[in-house]
């Protein structure tokens, strides 16, 4: 029932978030610039790499009161940018679309093509066809690639003065200027082709994307290619035999000899340690394992699993270049249990659980558990169980415990629990848009840059605060504070001031008050002068009450609160109860003295004192109302006064 509440809860979250309506009027600014502006004007975070291609574009923009989903079709419409709701934040990725297999640049060959060769075969993915014969005149289209700027030449069949045809590459500059000219960004239909004869030549008119006719020498029949546009594919650079079974003493000693990096692997059995290209079910190594590429299913080893290793091996120099540039992805979907370390350098989809350290270079969607650390370089959808420390870079929605220290420098949507906790930012109802999503900090010491959630702890700081903070000292950076503190000690937040006054109990009482304009808390001190006053009057008093402070007017307050305080009768520390419990209300008006200004007030109290054994009674004769003596309790009831000044 819990989890599919969190489920819901979770979805609703990521809906509710694409769907608020945002207002962004920009004129030639850089899409970074923008998504910040909506970040600090409307707490919507956004996960992103810094230098991603494509968020360095200017786009101008004028839109009010639209869906966020609406807002960032229109921003990444011309870039490859794609954006996912995950948790409580957007998460931006860059859209790689299956590569060619053809050189950047056709070559220049002839190749003979007979009457009764097969018609040219169409290769396409997710995009209808452009050619299915070739025609019986044709030329060269250039198409400019937007990502590149690079003209490409596509190569198409025309005639020869003999019977067969031949394949070759003409460069017409009319031809091109006529293309850029008529390609509209339409998409390509085959009702859409058009031809059009220029110089004995033809040529298609409304391609999106470039279309290849690849030739090779002697080839029998032409092929036209089309690039798959499918998001988040990530580019094959190598063809690997797929096997069932793998055995293995070390990398080179197995069933696959000495290159096992050519092969993904069903079932792997490493005695010592394996090396693969990916594995499907089942890896188990008495050291170690290691994999280039995606694992799915169960790993299992003594000291270390890694998934992302050596993927540049058997690649060149230029080779290497272009993976760098490319967003390859090596993941794990399943679980992955090792006696010292788990590291993936793509995302996790499942469990990790090491005896020292789990590290993820991109994103967690599931549970790490680590006897030293855990460390996710993006962002966390789950559970981290940690020794010593837990790290989720850009953003937690889940839960974080940990012997020693969280970590997240982005928003916590969650629970984080350890001696010390930090986060960048704690959103909830209490934001300046609110959320139905908020995060909670229980520990020694908790920190936050915003925190409009919950912090429990011994000390608790926070930057701007519309949340709660319960602990011995709360500390938060602006002064005009909607949040509430509740602690002993509450620091830089509106609404402090000392109260000098007199009480029927004891003679003088001092009291400082700190909190928001929302709740105060209450110190307090009162002490007798031996000698002055009744010798059965308790010698000094320590309390605390949490309370608020109304304002009508700026010359009027009225104030109530509740509270209790230790009294002491004789001046010496004892271990016996005596305590007072009590109920205030009181009232002021403010005086001006010059340059001085403060507060006169009064009012009454209601105090029930409790302590053991048989003593004489603290409250005055005159106010008690009950009084309960014998051997055991001693019980009293009584109202009272207060009257002093407030500064």
């Amino acid at each position: 029932m819990v989890s599919i509440l969190f489920g819901c809860s979770t979805m609703y979250a990521q809906t509710s978030l694409l769907e608020r309506k945002i207002t962004v009027i920009t004129d030639n600014k850089p899409i970074i610039t923008i998504l910040e502006e909506v970040k600090k004007t409307y707490h919507i975070p956004f996960s992103y790499f810094n230098g991603e291609e494509g968020l360095t574009q200017r786009v101008k923009i004028h839109i009010e009161n639209k869906p966020l989903a609406e807002v960032l079709e229109i921003l990444f419409k011309k870039t490859n940018i794609h954006y996912q709701a995950i948790g409580g934040q957007i998460v931006l990725k860059k859209v790689v679309p299956a590569k060619s297999t053809l050189p950047d640049a056709p070559q220049k060959t002839t190749s003979a093509i007979s009457k009764n060769s097969t018609v040219p075969e169409i290769i396409s993915n997710d995009m209808q066809f452009v050619l299915n014969v070739v025609p019986p005149s044709a030329g060269s289209v250039r198409h400019k690639f937007k990502n590149t700027g690079k003209n490409k030449a596509n190569n198409i069949a025309s005639p020869s003065k003999g019977r067969n045809r031949t394949i070759r590459t003409y460069k017409n500059e009319h031809l091109k200027r006529s293309t850029e000219r008529s390609n509209k960004h339409q998409p390509y239909n085959a009702s859409d082709e058009k031809q059009r004869s220029q110089n004995n030549y033809s040529f298609i008119a409304s391609l999106v994307r470039p279309a290849y006719i690849s030739s090779k020498p002697a080839s029998p029949a032409a092929k036209v290619i089309i690039p798959s546009i499918k998001y988040l594919v990530s580019p094959v650079q190598k063809v690997y035999t797929s096997s069932k079974f793998q055995l293995a003493l070390l990398p080179g000693i197995s069933t696959h000899g000495i290159h096992p990096g050519e092969y993904t692997n069903g079932i792997s059995l490493n005695m010592l340690a394996g090396y693969s290209a990916g594995n499907r079910f089942v890896e188990i190594g008495g050291l170690s394992n290691f994999n280039q590429y995606q694992v799915m299913g169960l790993q299992l080893s003594g000291v270390a699993n890694v998934v992302g290793g050596n993927k540049f091996v058997g690649l060149t120099k230029q080779e290497k270049s272009k993976v760098q540039k490319e967003v390859t992805e090596s993941n794990l979907q399943g679980v992955q249990l090792a006696g010292v370390t788990n590291i993936v350098a793509g995302h996790v989809y499942g469990w990790q659980t090491a005896g020292g350290i789990n590290i993820i270079e991109q994103s967690l969607q599931g549970v790490q558990v680590a006897g030293i650390s855990n460390q996710v370089k993006t962002f966390t959808f789950g559970i981290q169980l940690a020794g010593i420390s837990n790290a989720s870079m850009e953003s937690v929605d889940g839960l974080q415990v940990a012997g020693l220290y969280n970590y997240t420098k982005g928003e916590l949507h969650g629970i984080q629990v350890s001696a010390f906790n930090q986060a960048g930012n704690i959103e909830g109802k209490y934001s300046k848009i609110s959320v139905p999503y908020t995060g909670l900090q229980i520990g020694l010491l908790n920190t936050s840059r915003r925190m409009n959630g919950y912090q429990i702890g011994l000390i608790n700081i926070a930057g701007e605060m519309a949340g709660t903070q319960i602990g011995l000292v709360n500390l938060n950076r602006n002064k005009k504070t909607s949040g509430t503190p509740i602690g002993l000690f509450n620091f830089n937040s509106e609404g402090q001031f000392i109260r000098l006054y007199t009480s029927e109990l004891f003679v003088s009482n001092a009291e400082l008050s700190t909190g928001s304009v929302k709740i105060q808390n209450m110190l307090s001190f009162g002490y007798n002068l031996a000698g002055l006053v009744d010798p059965y009057k308790p010698r000094w008093s320590a309390g605390y009450s949490i309370g608020q402070v109304k304002r009508p007017s700026d010359n009027y307050f009225y104030s109530y609160d509740a509270g209790v305080a230790h009294i002491n009768p004789s001046g010496k520390l004892t271990r016996e109860l005596s305590l007072l419990a009590k109920i205030r209300g009181t009232a002021g008006y403010k005086i001006y003295m010059r340059k001085v200004v403060f507060h006169v007030f009064g009012g009454i109290t209601f105090n029930s004192y409790f302590t053991k054994g048989d003593k004489l009674p603290i409250s005055p004769d005159l106010l008690r109302l009950y009084h309960q003596r014998n051997k055991q309790t001693n019980i009293e009831v009584w109202p009272g006064f207060v009257a002093g000044i407030h500064i």
